[in-house]
């Protein structure tokens, strides 16, 4: 009741900064059957008489002390925040600077406001349902129509952010830096969580890989966060959670997908083959890699060379096909870690979602029963990288 009234105070403010008179405010929350741990959802509507409706989308942090200051979760909205008040701003100057045609222009949620204080961060965008966007069903993998439009709006996204960078060095610094200083402490964090999660992975990976598996995880130089979120060669601002729960999608009458990536609380520098890694492990099967995975691997990087001739760069300075294959094998075990640690988050059954606000939520709400799917997915990957040879 008391996020919902830090909604509803929020949604006053956005109606009469809109011209809204004598309007009527509605709200609902939102439930997401575990997509989502560390806010809570609203769904709101502004209605008044002679102007259209307004229907926007909330979410309001719900995690408890301790979680907070070890997650520096206040923080992720301040994130969030310059996301859309300044860098999306700075991202649309460079596309209307160069031309780029509306098709291959990135696509933002509209941003109505936020709020601060402790428990009471928010941040209000439009909801992007009442166009027909949805969110994928997480317990599906998705298919290649989907996958290779979500690929492509990632790539668009590190290549504008590499744009940046080369026209506006000190502005893409000031943000990325400011963005690493707020996440330092989320590396360690998932350390810490996935030295508590990797026995019930064990657990269930077949018996013929898990003398391997074991072996694998055994270095922690191989499974540390912190080297793993460090930039290789070419440094981008990484979304950091580009999964299909955060992606809202809308399957059009022509058989084309369109996706709009939300939830920007973990963009930082880093190298872009994270989130190409962490979507493709979080977000398809194993019979979807054994067809798809080198075409979606080939699409992302031939859009962002395609791109950065758009902004007037050439790749073979800014980004080789050579960076981009040295940095895709010394990032590529990511995919197995974050499997072995995120997979049962992503794969839990709704039921058995933990809530991040309950009192005593700590590192072991990460420690989830594993649903259904999660023995299935996560020996698909295991099998992937024994015959990639990296186990």
């Amino acid at each position: 009741m008391e996020s919902e009234k830090v909604f509803r105070d929020l949604l006053e403010e956005i109606a009469k900064e809109q011209n809204y008179k004598e309007y009527s405010l509605e709200v609902s929350p939102i439930f997401t059957g575990g997509a989502n741990y560390s806010s809570l959802l609203f769904g709101g509507t502004i209605s008044a008489p002679n102007k259209e409706s307004l229907k926007v989308f909330g979410k309001v942090a719900a995690m408890n002390p301790s979680l907070r200051d070890e997650m520096a979760s206040s923080a992720l909205f301040d994130i969030e925040r310059i996301v859309y008040e300044e860098l999306v701003k700075i991202y649309e100057k460079i596309e209307k600077k160069h031309g780029i045609p509306e098709e291959d222009r990135l696509v933002f949620c509209k941003f109505y406001g936020s709020s601060s204080g402790v428990n009471q961060e928010t941040i209000i965008l439009e909801d992007l349902t009442a166009n027909g966007y949805t969110l994928h069903d997480r317990m599906k993998s998705v298919d290649w129509p989907y996958a290779s439009k979500a690929v492509e709006v990632l790539a668009k996204f590190h290549a504008l952010s590499m744009c940046y960078e080369e026209e506006y060095p000190d502005s893409f610094e000031r943000h990325g830096k400011h963005f690493a200083t707020i996440l330092k402490n989320i590396p360690d964090f998932f350390n810490k969580a996935f030295k508590m999660t990797f026995p019930h992975s064990l657990a269930v990976v077949k018996e013929e890989n898990k003398e391997r598996f074991k072996a694998f995880f055994t270095d922690e130089d191989k499974i540390d966060f912190c080297q793993f979120f460090k930039p290789v060669r070419k440094p981008v601002l990484i979304h950091g959670d580009y999964r299909p729960s955060n992606l809202m999608h809308r399957n059009n009458a022509d058989g084309s997908v369109d996706v709009i990536p939300v939830d920007f609380q973990s963009i930082q520098p880093s190298s872009g083959i994270i989130d190409l890694l962490y979507f493709i492990f979080m977000g398809t099967d194993g019979a979807f890699r054994k067809k798809y995975y080198k075409k979606l691997i080939e699409l992302y990087y031939t859009t962002i060379s395609r791109m950065l001739r758009a902004y007037g760069l050439n790749p073979d300075k800014v980004y080789s096909r050579e960076d981009f294959e040295y940095e895709l094998k010394e990032k590529l075990p990511y995919g197995l870690v974050v499997s072995a640690f995120a997979l049962s988050m992503v794969t839990v059954e709704s039921v058995d979602a933990p809530s991040l606000a309950e009192e005593r939520a700590g590192l072991d709400s990460f420690v989830v029963k594993p649903g259904k799917l999660f023995a299935g997915r996560l020996n698909d990957v295991v099998d992937d990288y024994v015959e990639w040879g990296l186990l």
